[in-house]
Parts: C-alpha cells; structure tokens; sequence
C-alpha cells in the first residue's frame, strides 16, 4: 500500500526539500500503511525533523487540527477535486484550522482544504510562511510577522480582518481569489498585491504594487493605499477618470462563467482584462508569473486517468490505462 499512496500523490516536489530533509506520508484513511495517521502526530514526532515533508493522502474523514513550531512541509492533493474533474481521485485533506507558531519559519502549507466553517482556516505568527494552492476561509497574520506568502489559493472569507489590531510586513498576495474581504490595520504592508480576484465588499490595504486585480464587486468599499496602483479591473466607477486602471460596465463579460467556484473566473475568448496588465500580462488570477491552477492541485504529478477493465489474471495480469499529469 505505500507504493499505492505514493502513487497518488507521486512525491517528488524536489525544490521543496533540503539537502537531509526526509518524506513522511499521512492517511486517516490507510493507517496500516502510512507513516502516520494524524498530522500532529507526524508533527510531534522526534523523527520528524525541522524542513521535513509531509504528504496527506486525501481522505473523506477530516483529519485533526494542528499546530507546528517547526519548519515543515506539507503538502495535499488539492481541493474543489469534484467540480473540475482535472484529478482521478477526488479525495481531498480537510482540516478545520492550522497553526503556523514561533520556530516554524520557512514552513509551506499546499494543496490543503480548511473551509470547516466560517472560523476555518490559517494562523500565520511565525515569518516566512508559504501558503500555496489551497482553499482556506480565513488567513489570520498574527501581530510581528513578516514576509507571509500567500498564492494561488481560493480565499472564502478574508485574509486579516475587519478589526484586526495586528500590523505585519512584508506579505505577498498573488493571483489569489478573494470572495471576502480584507481590512487591515494601516501600519500592515504588502509588498506585492497583484493579479487577485476581489469578490467581496470592503478591501482597506496598504501595498508596494497593487496591479492587474478584477474587482468583481462594484458597490464595495475599497481603499487601497499604493505607489504603483496600475491596470486593475473595476465597475460602478470605481477607477472612474483614473487613467492607471480600468472601469467597465460589466465585469461578468471578462469571464466564461460556470457552475465551478474557481473555473468560472477563466478569461472568456475576448476578454476585454486579456492583455490589460502590467508589461501587456493579462488581468486576474490565470495571469501573472504565477498563473493560478484550477482545484489547488499540486507541482508534483497527478493522476488523471485511471481506467482498468476490472478483470486481472495471473498469466496477463490487469489492464490498466494511467494518464498523469504536473500542473
């Protein structure tokens, strides 16, 4: 079986690794055949060291909280598996919250759902996390940190909040759909807040770049605070008489639309945001250096396909047609 679960999540991932760091694989589904069967468990353990990977094998029972103060990796299979169909195994790694406390600097958290409830989501109070490529309802960034990354991910609710006291620096936001908001103290800074979907209502930040956005919401209140605040998308005179960005009548026209949270933000044949971006990249979350993927599914290989006819024997085996695929 641990041939099977390195087969569906396919562990390479190498630019993830340092020299002497080592793999573990969790299931709470497969216990018999997994390193361990919770995520702290793996975490707690004296085996695991500091830059280690942890790959979660996808499971339809939610797996246990945890907390980390230690430099890990962990990385799932992705989420919104059964709306996109882009993987074989629809399985996803729910949690309701994660921690990421003082001595995990440098961790990195992929392909994980914590959409649980309205609270679900990531506590970030160490420096340096990455947050790639998952569905989260709420990001917190506790007071002190610095230089949180947060990429590719389908936000549910907000990142900060509306009352937050907390002043971070340094954070990056990219190509990230946001169907909440964002209210951040005014001492919190961004470093780079490019090439979002902003769905919700009220968006109040101050960052370094702010480009190549879609506001989706025209009666929201935004106040963003920037030097180089180009090439946003916007309706309902948001960017009205602002030549550095782009007020249109109807935002709906930039996409294809559809029944998939994520899918439906694709850029429609003629988009009028295609091309509309800073350095003639296109506008909202498929544009950029870092181009969205649908479903969060991970760097490393993932199955597609994978057909059998069912019938196996011993003189020729079982047939079995396998499509994979990095995305």
């Amino acid at each position: 079986m641990r041939n099977k679960f390195t087969l569906t999540i396919l562990c390479v991932a190498i630019s993830y690794f340092t020299v002497n760091a080592k793999v573990w694989t969790v299931s709470n589904k497969d216990t018999n055949n997994a390193d361990f069967d919770k995520i702290q468990s793996a975490i707690n353990s004296n085996a695991v060291g500091g830059g280690d990977t942890l790959y979660i094998e996808g499971s339809p029972v939610r797996y246990d909280d945890f907390t980390t103060i230690k430099r890990i990796v962990i990385i799932g299979p992705g989420y919104l598996l059964n709306k996109n169909q882009n993987s074989a195994n629809v399985d996803q790694v729910f949690v309701n919250t994660a921690k990421f406390n003082v001595g995990s600097d440098g961790s990195v958290i992929i392909g994980i759902t914590l959409n649980y409830n309205s609270n679900s989501g990531i506590t970030v109070a160490a420096d340096n996390i990455m947050i790639e490529r998952c569905y989260v309802n709420v990001i917190g960034l506790s007071d002190g940190v610095r230089g949180t990354i947060i990429k590719n991910n389908y936000v549910g609710y907000y990142i900060d909040d509306y009352n937050s006291n907390t002043t971070f620096s340094n954070a990056v936001v990219m190509n990230n759909v946001i169907i909440g908001g964002m209210g951040t103290n005014s001492g919190s800074t961004f470093s780079i807040f490019d090439n979002n979907i902003l769905a919700g209502t009220n968006y109040t930040l101050n960052s370094q770049t702010f480009r190549n956005n879609i506001i989706t919401n025209g009666s929201g209140t935004f106040k963003i605070t920037s030097s180089n605040k180009t090439n946003n998308i916007a309706t309902n005179d948001i960017f009205l008489n602002d030549s550095k960005n782009y007020d249109i009548k109807n935002v709906t026209d930039l996409f294809v639309g559809g029944d998939s949270p994520d899918g439906k933000y694709v850029l429609s044949t003629n988009s009028y945001a295609k091309g509309k971006g800073h350095d003639g990249k296109d506008c909202g979350i498929f544009g950029g250096e870092n181009p969205y993927v649908l479903s969060g599914l991970p760097t490393t290989p993932v199955i597609t396909v994978l057909d059998t006819d069912g019938i196996g024997t011993k003189e020729d085996g079982l047939k079995i047609k396998l499509g994979v695929k990095s995305f």
